[in-house]
Protein backbone atom coordinates (compact mmCIF):
# COMPACT_ATOMS: atom_id res chain seq x y z
CA UNK A 1 0.00 0.00 0.00
CA UNK A 2 1.07 3.42 -0.98
CA UNK A 3 0.93 4.78 2.99
CA UNK A 4 3.86 1.95 3.20
CA UNK A 5 5.84 1.97 0.25
CA UNK A 6 4.71 5.67 -0.83
CA UNK A 7 7.31 5.30 -3.87
CA UNK A 8 6.05 1.90 -5.33
CA UNK A 9 5.06 3.44 -8.89
CA UNK A 10 8.33 4.63 -9.21
CA UNK A 11 9.71 1.50 -8.61
CA UNK A 12 10.84 -0.82 -12.22
CA UNK A 13 8.76 -3.88 -11.65
CA UNK A 14 10.01 -5.30 -14.96
CA UNK A 15 13.25 -6.00 -13.98
CA UNK A 16 12.54 -7.62 -10.88
CA UNK A 17 9.88 -10.16 -8.99
CA UNK A 18 7.81 -7.48 -6.47
CA UNK A 19 8.07 -9.07 -3.29
CA UNK A 20 11.73 -9.53 -3.13
CA UNK A 21 12.33 -6.40 -4.36
CA UNK A 22 9.96 -5.09 -1.52
CA UNK A 23 11.97 -6.74 0.92
CA UNK A 24 15.41 -5.90 -0.60
CA UNK A 25 14.23 -1.70 -0.74
CA UNK A 26 12.03 -1.35 2.28
CA UNK A 27 12.51 -4.67 4.77
CA UNK A 28 9.18 -5.88 4.25
CA UNK A 29 9.22 -9.55 4.72
CA UNK A 30 5.38 -11.13 2.94
CA UNK A 31 4.98 -14.11 5.59
CA UNK A 32 1.82 -16.00 4.65
CA UNK A 33 -0.96 -15.10 2.39
CA UNK A 34 -4.66 -16.71 2.24
CA UNK A 35 -6.19 -17.26 -1.51
CA UNK A 36 -9.84 -18.36 -2.12
CA UNK A 37 -10.48 -19.28 -5.58
CA UNK A 38 -13.94 -19.15 -6.96
CA UNK A 39 -16.21 -20.17 -10.19
CA UNK A 40 -17.62 -17.38 -12.05
CA UNK A 41 -19.10 -16.04 -15.04
CA UNK A 42 -17.64 -13.24 -16.56
CA UNK A 43 -19.52 -10.13 -17.56
CA UNK A 44 -18.74 -5.98 -18.40
CA UNK A 45 -15.38 -4.27 -17.72
CA UNK A 46 -13.85 -8.23 -17.10
CA UNK A 47 -15.37 -9.97 -19.61
CA UNK A 48 -13.86 -7.33 -22.37
CA UNK A 49 -10.77 -7.08 -21.00
CA UNK A 50 -10.65 -10.83 -21.36
CA UNK A 51 -12.28 -10.99 -24.73
CA UNK A 52 -14.91 -13.08 -23.59
CA UNK A 53 -18.47 -13.49 -24.01
CA UNK A 54 -20.77 -12.44 -21.37
CA UNK A 55 -21.42 -15.47 -19.17
CA UNK A 56 -18.42 -17.13 -19.94
CA UNK A 57 -17.04 -19.32 -17.11
CA UNK A 58 -13.91 -17.61 -15.51
CA UNK A 59 -11.73 -18.39 -12.44
CA UNK A 60 -11.50 -16.02 -9.92
CA UNK A 61 -8.83 -15.91 -7.31
CA UNK A 62 -8.62 -13.44 -4.24
CA UNK A 63 -5.27 -13.46 -2.23
CA UNK A 64 -4.81 -11.74 0.70
CA UNK A 65 -0.64 -11.46 1.85
CA UNK A 66 0.60 -10.44 5.18
CA UNK A 67 3.94 -8.93 6.63
CA UNK A 68 4.16 -10.47 9.97
CA UNK A 69 0.44 -9.43 11.24
CA UNK A 70 0.15 -6.41 8.87
CA UNK A 71 -2.12 -6.49 5.85
CA UNK A 72 0.02 -6.20 3.36
CA UNK A 73 -1.52 -6.86 -0.41
CA UNK A 74 -5.23 -7.83 -1.57
CA UNK A 75 -5.58 -8.66 -5.39
CA UNK A 76 -8.12 -10.12 -7.40
CA UNK A 77 -7.27 -12.09 -10.55
CA UNK A 78 -10.27 -13.49 -13.05
CA UNK A 79 -8.82 -16.06 -15.98
CA UNK A 80 -10.94 -17.97 -18.48
CA UNK A 81 -12.18 -21.05 -17.54
CA UNK A 82 -10.64 -22.69 -20.25
CA UNK A 83 -7.21 -21.90 -18.84
CA UNK A 84 -5.48 -24.93 -17.06
CA UNK A 85 -3.74 -23.98 -13.62
CA UNK A 86 -1.65 -25.71 -11.22
CA UNK A 87 0.05 -24.78 -7.73
CA UNK A 88 2.67 -26.50 -6.08
CA UNK A 89 2.70 -25.43 -2.10
CA UNK A 90 5.49 -25.88 0.26
CA UNK A 91 5.40 -28.60 3.17
CA UNK A 92 3.94 -26.01 5.55
CA UNK A 93 1.02 -24.92 3.18
CA UNK A 94 -2.24 -25.69 4.55
CA UNK A 95 -5.20 -26.53 2.25
CA UNK A 96 -9.05 -25.07 3.73
CA UNK A 97 -12.01 -26.56 1.70
CA UNK A 98 -14.86 -24.01 1.97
Amino acid sequence: PSSVIPSLDALDLTAARVHPLIEQLFGLRLTHAEETLRAVTVNGEAGELLNLAGGSAAFRIERRSWAGTSLFEISTITIPGSYAMSRILDSSAQLTAF
